[in-house]
């Protein structure tokens, strides 16, 4: 998507709008933080006074306002791939011997993400796949046809997982990338795509790794984490693990893999939207739900920071519905009308 910089930047401050509502009598946008100061709309052309209910939200220049936002900034996307032998079954009653095997759905998912993702270049790719030892498939790099050609030759012939090493190690590959980054840290997301199905936690050697320290461990390096569980089965236990480590729960089944792609990524857009409007975030599990309900309720609290009482804004949804002020004087001439009657 090509924006333009200047479509996307408030006339009074010069800087990318925040919260964009447009002047109903000339039809201009301005940011609202910079509108509400002043008395006089600063449009040569339109030069009227700055009252009441004469601004709407602006809903089609404030997506593309984020899209832009979302658009500037780099942002790490490390996929963790199960690869044990749990994954080569389906979860058919028949022994999991008939259709497509949990890997095989794991697969086509990813490869509907990344075909999404090779238009974000902003977005920056890791494949990594572990059993009882994670192996880096792919490191991080804009999303080409290398992402999908390794994919393809992955089997599920592991070993019994040990998912708590290999999230530790994958932590490890955030924090090193922070260092060379010079501490400086862009949105980072973690995604563990499992069956939940014979995974040991940590090896014997690395048995002080457990829930709260990768909990720990993730809070400290602002990371947000997801576990994307893989078929029908162990649904209970995945949703135990993910409240215990603070990561977000996300279930794709079936055969389906575009529609579970697209939802996945709405979902994963509509976060990152959610820590736009929210700078000092911590980016926690917890804190980007938070976020995120702060980001659906944003029109609703947009429209409700003003009322209309001692001139001050009243934002309305459209043109065509009346602030409760107008509303009363229109009931009040309709009565008039029908007394004259």
């Amino acid at each position: 998507m090509n924006i333009n910089e200047e479509s996307v930047t408030c006339t009074i401050c010069k800087n990318v709008f925040t919260q964009v509502v447009t002047h109903k009598k000339c039809g201009y946008p301005f940011d609202l933080q910079c509108i509400r100061k002043l008395d006089i709309c600063p449009r040569i052309t339109c030069n009227e006074a700055v009252c009441g209910d004469d601004f709407n939200v602006n809903y089609g220049l404030q997506t593309v306002v984020d899209n832009y936002r979302m658009m500037l900034r780099t942002s790490y996307h490390l996929y963790l791939l199960d690869t044990s032998s749990s994954m080569r079954w389906s979860d058919h009653v028949l022994f999991g011997l008939v259709g497509a095997s949990r890997f095989k759905q794991a697969v086509h998912f990813l490869i509907k993400v990344f075909e999404k993702q090779k238009t974000w270049p902003q977005h920056q790719v890791s494949l990594v796949t572990f059993d009882n030892d994670p192996k880096i498939i792919v490191p991080f790099s804009t999303v080409s046809g290398v992402h999908e050609e390794k994919l393809k030759l992955l089997r599920p012939v592991g070993k019994e997982t040990a998912l708590f090493d290999a999230i530790n190690s994958c932590l490890d590959t955030f924090k090193n990338l922070n260092e060379i980054n010079g501490g400086h840290i862009s949105p980072q997301n973690l995604y563990i795509l499992s069956d939940g199905k014979r995974t040991a936690g940590a090896t014997a050697s690395n048995s002080e790794i457990d829930t709260s320290f990768l909990n720990d461990h993730t809070k400290r390096l602002k990371i947000i984490a997801h576990i994307i569980h893989i078929g029908n089965t162990n649904i209970p236990e995945t949703r135990d693990l993910c409240e215990q480590l603070g990561y977000n729960y996300i279930n794709v089944y079936g055969d389906n893999a575009s529609e579970n792609a697209n939802s996945f990524l709405s979902s994963i857009a509509m976060r990152a939207k959610a820590v736009l409007a929210t700078p000092c975030v911590t980016l926690t599990s917890g804190a980007v739900e938070k976020a995120l309900k702060r980001w659906q309720e944003m029109e609703t609290t947009i429209e409700s920071l003003f009322s209309a009482h001692d001139g001050e804004i009243d934002i309305q949804r459209s043109e065509t519905e009346p602030s409760p002020r107008n509303r009363q004087s229109n009931d009040r001439r309709i009565a008039i009308g029908n007394e004259q009657m």
